[in-house]
């Protein structure tokens, strides 16, 4: 004879969030939470490809690059690797929980990269913008 079959007393934490949230916040704080909670971003560049919305997203970050020359298709020199990439996916959302864009961002698996083999220096691309005002403001400041 088979043991009988129990059921888990253990509380998800879904669960934990949204009962805690019942318990002090106002509705429409509630109602905030549990829309961005619902959302979900894919892991994978195999499940982002069958929405929409994220085919548009990835098509608007290769546009930019294309767009910006960010990149160029050359011939890989002999006895080099190609460093892989891959596809990260967020959804950015207003202040009252509404999805205000898809977002897909091509990065580079930068870790696969060995110094003085497949670099010397280390660059970054991008730039905050209170560096910008920054520098602009020292600038002034020394005419």
């Amino acid at each position: 004879m088979d043991p009988p079959l129990h059921q888990s007393i253990r509380i998800h934490k879904s669960t934990k969030l949204l009962d805690f949230a019942y318990s002090c916040y106002s509705s429409s704080f509630i109602s905030f939470v549990a829309s961005i909670y619902c959302l979900s971003e894919p892991f994978s560049y195999k499940e982002a490809i069958l929405d929409p919305l994220w085919q548009q997203a990835m098509d608007e970050e290769l546009s930019a690059f294309h767009k910006t020359d960010t990149w160029d298709l050359v011939p890989l020199p002999f006895g080099k690797s190609v460093v892989g990439c891959r596809w990260v996916y967020n959804i950015k959302t207003n202040s009252n929980g509404s999805i205000e864009r898809y977002k897909a961002r091509l990065v580079a698996k930068g870790y696969s990269l060995q110094y003085g083999m497949d670099y010397e220096e280390t660059f970054a691309p991008v730039v905050k913008m209170t560096t910008i005002r920054t520098l602009i403001a020292i600038a002034l400041v020394r005419q």
